[in-house]
């Protein structure tokens, strides 16, 4: 019986060996192919399952967080816990995903069904690459390979979630699907290209504007996978593409003009955006005057405070504001930035930070995929050139006109990884790239590589070594971030102690001002259900939303900055820094002299220091009513507004 099993399975597809000719040169066997691989429902299962244990000890083990405030004020518009219901309008994402998670906010508001949505997609994109991988290359190495990606790169992308980091991972496992279905000289598996467009138009409907910059990254990959010989097929995936595109912003931006509301605030906050954090701001001390701004509320403007609707909410005036400063940077012949340097083009200098360390494991790997490479290198040799060139440069315009933040920086060590991992792994005819008539010149002027002839497996632990060394900074930064979160999480069970007392049984409406506050932060993990003792108001971007409006009515705030002063149940969530800018405001604005009173440190009280709560309350302080009467004013600070560009930050003096 045993020896007719074997004799079965020896005779099998599943073990069949395909044994190279003694007179060829050996191949690497690190990269050599498998045996046979398993039927593609195995492999996508044993890749499921590798996910599941990595993403379920990572979920058990370890606290993910937002890495920006973005998501976590989409969560709280999405729970209702600005509004007392769940909202479709997450501003920066579709509201198709803005509607399921309504639908299941509605459903159960204690469980946090927008972390849910971001790791949900991180699992199915990353399942799909690793299964586009290991398909191809079922050997152990691989599998190693393939975990490795998993904990360098995947480990950071869960533990700090951004919705742009996922949108991208999404597109990139569109783009891949998209080149293995359509591979020229084969037929075209419509399953795999079906499944392939899907990711394409979920990456679009989590954040559009990734499309074009996916679009622009992977243009020399594309190229290298299609040449000439798939130029047609390459057509038209560009071509649905871009109708996948402008079929998603379309009815996202007609859903908005429904109401007239969030149609008039989609114009508003896209005007702000192209101001905020951009060369623009440059210029906004010269440009307040011409809108009715002072010095002062061009600097709190600079630093994400323009809650007032009186002074900052009008459309018209954004609008000449932008105008202003448009023809403010035209005319400006003097350059707002220092000139590039030759350190600028080495990418892991450029994006520093956790974004470089992944960059300059990328560029290892990359350099380990073409010595032990046993295809003819010369094209992945030029197209890795090709994304090299064109990460500079959008790396460097980022930088140099807007800012390069690592949410979008580390996208571009991902997708070197995953490009060299599937080159790896697919292998191609070599067919396409050379064919071009421009390659065929440069073809005679790079030498020729033939097969690696170096003794490979003397050389893996140095790659381990190096690996290894370039991730210890990186994995501490980890460690450290997963400790901060959990401080975040614990907060969350005792902040609503304190303030709890301190309103004596009323609701109290918190003014958060802009300084990412412990409180802010661990709202990720405050259920947006149940009984609680306070409310936020927004500020940044949500500033004059139909949400924001939505608030102010509720709680009787308008006019919104005198309402605040004198009200029992409103208290500011600041530092002291703005006690100056707020107090200026108030004098150039409302002519009142106001002080802001300390009733709650949390320092003070035992048991709830890790709260880092501060909160004010606003009073008109009569003692120098008369001297403003009299024109007497506070003392202006010293008040400029200057781009680091080395830093790539702004700010405020």
């Amino acid at each position: 019986m045993f020896a007719k099993a074997y004799n079965f399975l020896a005779g099998s597809h599943l073990n069949r060996e395909t044994r190279p000719d003694s007179t060829q040169p050996r191949r690497c066997a690190l990269l050599s192919s498998p045996t046979c691989s398993p039927a593609p429902l195995m492999v996508f299962v044993a890749v499921a399952l590798l996910n599941l244990i990595f993403f379920g000890a990572v979920m058990t083990f370890l606290v993910p967080d937002y890495e920006t405030n973005d998501d976590l004020a989409m969560q709280l518009i999405a729970s209702g816990f600005y509004t007392g219901h769940p909202s479709e309008y997450l501003v920066f994402t579709s509201f198709a995903i803005g509607w399921m998670l309504r639908l299941l906010y509605e459903c159960s508001g204690t469980f946090n069904w927008y972390l849910l949505y971001l790791v949900t997609v991180h699992f199915v994109s990353v399942t799909t690459i690793g299964f586009l991988i290991l398909r191809h290359r079922w050997t152990l190495s691989f599998i190693l390979l393939y975990t490795r990606f998993l904990l360098l790169i995947k480990l950071h992308l869960l533990l700090s979630l951004q919705f742009t980091t996922t949108a991208f991972i999404a597109g990139t496992a569109g783009i891949l699907l998209l080149v293995d279905a359509l591979e020229p000289a084969h037929p075209i598996n419509w399953l795999k290209t079906f499944i392939g467009f899907s990711f394409t138009g979920l990456m679009l409907l989590i954040r559009e504007p990734v499309g074009p910059f996916l679009a622009i990254v992977t243009s020399s990959f594309v190229v290298e996978r299609f040449g000439l010989r798939g130029l047609r097929r390459l057509l038209i995936v560009g071509s649905t593409c871009i109708a996948l595109g402008i079929v998603v912003h379309e009815a996202n931006h007609c859903y908005f003009q429904r109401d007239p509301a969030w149609a008039e605030f989609s114009e508003y906050n896209d005007l702000r955006g192209r101001i905020h954090r951009t060369a623009l701001e440059a210029y906004l001390l010269k440009a307040a005057p011409g809108v009715g701004w002072t010095k002062n509320d061009a600097v709190m403007f600079h630093n994400w405070y323009f809650a007032d609707p009186e002074v900052f909410g009008s459309l018209s005036k954004m609008r000449h504001l932008y105008n202003q400063l448009l023809m403010l940077a035209k005319a400006d012949v003097v350059p707002r930035h220092a000139p590039i340097r030759w350190s600028d083009f080495f990418l892991p200098k450029l994006l520093a930070g956790d974004a470089g360390t992944l960059m300059s494991i990328a560029i290892l790997n990359a350099g380990w995929f073409l010595i032990v490479s046993r295809q003819p290198r010369t094209r992945y040799v030029l197209s890795l050139l090709g994304t090299y060139a064109v990460c500079v440069t959008l790396a460097l315009y980022l930088a140099y006109t807007a800012r390069l933040p690592q949410r979008l920086s580390i996208n571009l060590s991902v997708l070197i990884q995953a490009v060299c991992l599937y080159w790896a792994a697919a292998g191609t005819d070599p067919q396409v790239v050379l064919q071009f008539r421009g390659f065929e010149r440069l073809r005679s002027w790079i030498p020729r590589m033939k097969p690696c002839s170096i003794p490979v497996r003397q050389l893996v632990p140095l790659w381990v070594v190096l690996n290894a060394f370039l991730a210890v900074g990186m994995v501490r930064g980890l460690w450290g971030m997963n400790a901060l979160h959990r401080e975040f999480r614990a907060v969350s069970r005792i902040v609503d102690a304190p303030v709890r007392d301190l309103g004596s049984g009323k609701k109290l409406l918190l003014v958060a001002m802009p300084l990412d506050s412990i409180l802010e932060q661990s709202l990720a993990f405050y259920p947006a259900s149940g009984d609680r003792s306070f409310t936020i108001l927004p500020y940044g971007w949500l500033s004059h939303s139909p949400i924001f409006s939505e608030i102010l009515n509720a709680n009787h705030l308008r006019p919104f900055s005198m309402s605040l002063v004198d009200n029992p149940r409103a208290f500011f969530l600041m530092q002291p820094n703005w006690f100056e800018p707020l107090q200026v405001f108030y004098q150039e604005h409302y002519h009142e002299r106001v002080r802001f009173d300390c009733v709650l440190n949390s320092d003070e009280r035992p048991g709830f220091e890790a709260c880092g709560l501060r909160l004010y309350q606003a009073h008109i302080d009569r003692d120098r009513k008369a001297d403003a009467a009299n024109g007497l004013s506070l003392s202006e600070p010293n008040m400029e507004i200057r781009r680091d560009v080395e830093s790539n930050s702004y700010h405020a003096r």
